[in-house]
């Protein structure tokens, strides 16, 4: 995820992710609703039970959000997204073997509208800024940092969404 700095330069942090998206204070919550419109429906990806399970909870506890599908596997993942239409998916960088960026491109390459989120534990060596920048993904998270920054995330990529804009 590349960011435009003042001096042209391009950063893939998520520091510079936050203050391209508007992003302010950490851990402060998104909007809780977006003119009167339905929750942000959101469709989660990681081939961990507990972390699953966790970003689920989160996602879907948090007023404004609705979690419409999650799963375990990447070709599930496609082929329920492809389905289900959700406005914004929030993929793990590893799932099962699967590189979530090619999750994300993937994602991109159905047709959709659909808005992707990827997250990791760190920037891999193997995706290079460039890799990413012209992935289809909105925002970079990185799961340390998971706690309602991810809620921000979302609103901020999905309200990019339906403006008719991208994030990117």
């Amino acid at each position: 995820m590349e960011a435009a700095l003042e001096d042209g330069e391009h950063c893939p942090s998520v520091r510079c992710t936050r203050r391209r998206l508007g992003l302010t204070g950490i851990g402060a919550r998104p909007p809780v609703s977006r003119n009167g419109a339905a929750p942000v429906s959101v469709y989660v990806v990681d081939d961990h039970a507990g972390v699953l399970a966790g970003l689920v909870s989160l996602i879907d506890a948090a007023e404004g959000f609705s979690v419409v599908g999650s799963s375990m596997s990447a070709q599930t993942a496609v082929d329920e997204i492809l389905s289900i239409g959700p406005e914004v998916a929030v993929v793990d960088g590893d799932v099962a073997g699967f590189d979530g960026l090619d999750l994300c491109r993937q994602i991109g390459a159905l047709g959709t509208d659909v808005t992707c989120v990827l997250m990791t534990a760190g920037l891999r060596s193997r995706w290079t800024e460039g890799e990413i920048a012209r992935a289809p993904v909105s925002a970079v998270v990185f799961k340390q940092l998971i706690d309602f920054s991810l809620l921000e995330v979302i609103g901020k990529v999905a309200g990019a969404q339906s403006a008719g804009g991208s994030a990117r």
